[in-house]
């Protein structure tokens, strides 16, 4: 905070990074577990603040509690004081439940960010900012390049991300070595927790540190991989933007319908290049199977697809969705339905869900009880055909047993999504939507 000695001077060019990250925010969470990254992240963030002399942004700071060393309960708890020293709220968050034997590292990783994204979703926060270093950089792109990731594995991480589509996600110290924040806590007297397992041999970002004298000898620098890093994020832009351009000029030969399937036209999607045909495919499989893209293994469609001389998949499932040949040279990409139970959830007056992660179906608050949402499956396919319902076409019977359906018990309320509805409901009362769209916009259908 200004005017403590014991707070780091901030450098102009990261009063610089914070202006850019923190401008537009009105409130930021900081996560901070008690190391010099996000240490330094905290107390200069304060000093920041200071010295703008305006209210927004509001800094708070969370950290999260793994449970996996005896020490964690104390460091939380050094961190709550540290926050308290410069003015900021502090919330800990607890890891709770039994943890892997295998893959702890990964699996800590996946529960930290969820359980900071439900502390935000409960205080209303859509910033969270993270003190990610240019060693970082440099330590992901070793990682995945022993992964044999493609262009965008190894791409640096950006400096704002967008979590689940509403959340930022701000790095505003990826350009920073660690030693300068050390260097800069030192100065000022300010102590550090070290944990013991991030230089453990058992764990791959250890491994990667222990080698870090040998690496540098053979100039693989933290600078010199951060930069590249930063060029294949640069790479990776303009793929997208390539991405994007090929999507609108497909036309109709690519649509993506409102049931949660898509149809593509094979040949036309073998027109364009390589990885841009890789990248829409990793879209709409992310999508359609409800997985996302980071549930997409590129090394399975790469077998998939150049494995295969980029014939036609039809049958082939991959992420959650399967090809099937529709009409001519046109392929439909459905979820797939029947090998693993699709998710059966409960949903209140005034609640909102998202379902399969493909669905948000929203219950309003005048409605008289709450349902349960399924699955529509072959038996209500049939039963609805028997009903006429309108939207049910024989040749989409395999994407549409997939669609969503709401029952008060075992009587069928809605399937909002084929514009059915029983006496006494209708879509004042159920709305649902596809929301896992793969593009900015609907394609065009003929």
């Amino acid at each position: 905070m200004a005017g403590d000695d014991r707070s780091p001077v901030i450098p102009a060019v990261i009063a610089a990074e914070f202006e850019a990250c923190f401008q537009d925010q009105r409130h930021v969470v900081l996560a901070v577990s008690g190391g010099p990254d996000s240490f330094a992240l905290m107390y200069w963030a304060a000093e920041w603040k200071a010295a703008r002399g305006v209210k927004e942004p509001e800094f708070s700071v969370v950290t999260v509690d793994h449970g996996l060393r005896p020490e964690s309960a104390a460091e939380a708890a050094m961190v709550a004081a540290a926050a308290q020293q410069v003015g900021f709220a502090h919330t800990t968050l607890r890891w709770a439940g039994d943890k892997p034997k295998t893959g702890l590292q990964a699996a800590a990783r996946e529960a930290r960010y969820r359980l900071m994204g439900n502390y935000l979703k409960t205080i209303g926060c859509q910033a969270i900012a993270t003190g990610h270093t240019r060693d970082d950089q440099a330590e992901t792109l070793l990682m995945r390049l022993a992964r044999g990731s493609g262009v965008d594995g190894l791409a640096a991480m950006r400096r704002q991300t967008l979590l689940d589509g509403k959340v930022s996600l701000l790095r505003p110290l990826l350009g920073v070595p660690k030693a300068d924040l050390e260097a800069a806590l030192r100065a000022r007297g300010i102590s550090w927790i070290v944990d013991p397992g991030n230089e453990k041999a058992a764990f791959e970002r250890g491994r990667i540190r222990t080698a870090r004298q040998a690496l540098d000898g053979l100039g693989l620098t933290s600078q010199h991989l951060a930069l590249s890093a930063e060029r294949l994020g640069r790479a990776r832009e303009a793929l997208e933007w390539s991405t994007a351009d090929a999507i609108g000029k497909l036309g109709d030969a690519l649509h993506v319908d409102d049931l949660g399937f898509a149809e593509i036209v094979w040949h036309r999607l073998l027109s364009l290049p390589e990885d841009i045909r890789l990248r829409i495919l990793v879209r709409l499989l992310g999508a359609i199977g409800g997985g996302g893209r980071s549930a997409v293994s590129l090394g399975q469609l790469e077998a998939m697809t150049v494995g295969r001389n980029w014939q036609p998949p039809d049958g082939l499932t991959l992420a959650g969705a399967v090809f099937r040949k529709d009409a001519g040279d046109r392929l439909m990409l459905t979820r797939e339905f029947g090998r693993t139970p699709m998710p059966e959830i409960q949903i209140a007056p005034g609640q909102s869900v998202a379902w399969d992660n493909r669905f948000h179906i929203a219950l309003a608050l005048s409605a008289p009880l709450s349902l349960t949402v399924a699955a529509l499956g072959p038996n209500g396919l049939d039963q609805l055909a028997k009903e006429g319902c309108g939207r049910i076409v024989g040749a989409r019977r395999k994407a549409l047993l997939s669609v969503p359906v709401l029952w008060q018990g075992e009587t069928r309320v809605a399937a909002p999504a084929l514009g059915y509805f029983a006496k006494g409901w209708g879509p004042s009362l159920i709305t649902c939507q596809f929301a896992a769209r793969p593009f900015p916009e609907p394609q065009p259908k003929d």
